[in-house]
């Protein structure tokens, strides 16, 4: 048994698995406390500050991350360092830029932000942004190398660090979340500081940066950023429009973000082998190997999707008590929405990997017109689903309706790219996992 584990674990697919779990994990508890232990009002405006973090990241990630994933997985030594010096520099400006603009935002608008939802993420979003930056960079840097070891030591780090500052926190004195803000802004700042010591950031390669290496990224980051933007406004437009309502406010936030926040169980081994699909799939597309290309599709689409089915059935059973069990009875009203969201969370696997295909064909473009679709067509209905109907429910059944139409234009797209068997996901899905135990009895065997 040892043996099995010893081998196993060598398995990048089971490093990023694990890193998942591990982040996603702590991060979950980190949640359920913070819903527990704040009211309904000051966590929505948590919820709202991670939120608004994570959107405007998207603009400089959205240029960057993708693109050098992509072009570091098939590039040589010294364009390596060309690549990631390029990185740094854009990542650099983007990152000083944005600082600018929000906090000179919250200066000019200071009275109106100051009494809304939103003002802890204009008053801390220009040092988040700064503080994070070597710790994303590495980030992108070691997904391309696929050292996912090092991905969980960082990812571990930071969210661990913050999981012991909310306990002590609870058990030691009372805080607010301007607080617990300044916390995990000292922990990511360190988190960067150790990646820089390490060098993983790859900050030594800064004057590598070169106009042709920058526009390459540019050039593929121009779509790529519009896909990040629109992938996390479907799952973000819903809460920034909720908040917006002065009916149904932060209150509503917080019902709703909860089983939003549950759906990231099943997101778990879908951004594990998400991860590590991009570079195995880029690295055929520059190589022109289709079949192989194909292969990978395939059985990644379908074990991931057979993989989440029972997740999505335990989840539709057990809605209410998951429910009441991370925030209690005041959140039963969000069993309802908690299913509606198993029903998306089935769609999640074919989506994701449609859109790693497009990008990994060198086809952000293609991508981007998808999402673009999606994003827009569902503000429209959160839109309409917030200040017509008042209706969480509708809100999330908007969510679904969108993401199905989504997937069959995703699906025209790549079909056109190389052709597509859609019986194959089945196929390849079983032959996954076939292939999978049988690869343990051999392990077993090998060592009895």
């Amino acid at each position: 048994m040892k043996a099995i584990v010893s081998k196993i674990s060598k398995e990048k697919n089971v490093h990023s698995l694990t890193q998942q779990i591990i982040t996603s994990g702590i991060g979950f508890i980190s949640f359920v406390i913070l819903a527990k232990y704040l009211d309904k009002n000051n966590f929505g405006m948590w919820l709202l500050y991670i939120t608004g973090c994570s959107f405007v990241d998207m603009l400089r990630n959205g240029l960057t991350q993708t693109a050098v994933v992509r072009f570091l997985s098939g590039a040589s030594a010294e364009n390596q360092k060309k690549i990631i010096g390029s990185n740094w520099l854009i990542n650099l400006i983007i990152a000083v830029s944005l600082s600018v603009i929000v906090f000179v935002t919250y200066r000019i608008f200071n009275n109106s932000i100051s009494n809304s939802g939103y003002l802890f993420f204009f008053k801390f979003y220009p040092i988040y942004v700064l503080l994070n930056l070597p710790s994303i960079n590495s980030q992108s840097i070691l997904q391309a190398k696929q050292r996912f070891d090092l991905i969980l030591f960082i990812k571990s780090f930071e969210l661990g660090l913050f999981l012991m500052f909310i306990l002590s926190s609870l058990f030691f004195f009372k805080f607010n979340v301007a607080e617990l803000i300044t916390g995990q802004l000292i922990i990511m700042g360190t988190s960067s500081l150790i990646c820089m010591i390490l060098g993983w950031d790859g900050i030594k390669y800064f004057t590598k940066a070169n106009r042709e290496t920058n526009r390459m990224i540019l050039n593929f980051g121009k779509y790529s950023t519009g896909t990040l933007i629109g992938t996390n406004l479907l799952r973000s437009a819903d809460t920034f429009i909720i908040g917006l309502s002065s009916i149904l406010g932060p209150s509503a936030v917080a019902l709703y973000g909860i089983p939003l926040k549950m759906i990231e169980v099943i997101e778990v081994p879908l951004r594990s082998f998400s991860a590590t699909l991009f570079p195995r799939l880029s690295k055929n597309s520059i190589d022109n190997n289709k079949q192989e290309f194909k292969k990978l599709f395939y059985t990644y689409s379908g074990a991931l999707t057979f993989l989440i089915i029972p997740l999505v059935i335990i989840g539709f059973i057990f809605a209410e008590d998951f429910m009441l069990l991370i925030g209690g009875k005041e959140y039963a009203g969000s069993t309802i929405i908690f299913r509606v969201f198993m029903i998306y969370g089935l769609m999640l696997p074919l989506d994701r990997f449609i859109g790693i295909s497009l990008d990994s064909l060198n086809k952000p473009k293609l991508n981007f017109y998808k999402i673009l679709f999606m994003m827009t067509a569902n503000i429209i209905g959160d839109l309409i689903a917030v200040f017509v109907f008042e209706s969480l429910l509708v809100v999330a059944i908007i969510t679904i309706v969108f993401s199905i139409l989504g997937l069959f234009v995703g699906f025209y797209y790549l079909n056109r790219e190389i052709t597509i068997d859609k019986h194959k996901f089945i196929s390849e899905g079983i032959r996954f996992y076939f292939e999978f135990f049988n690869k343990i009895k051999r392990i077993s065997k090998s060592n009895n």
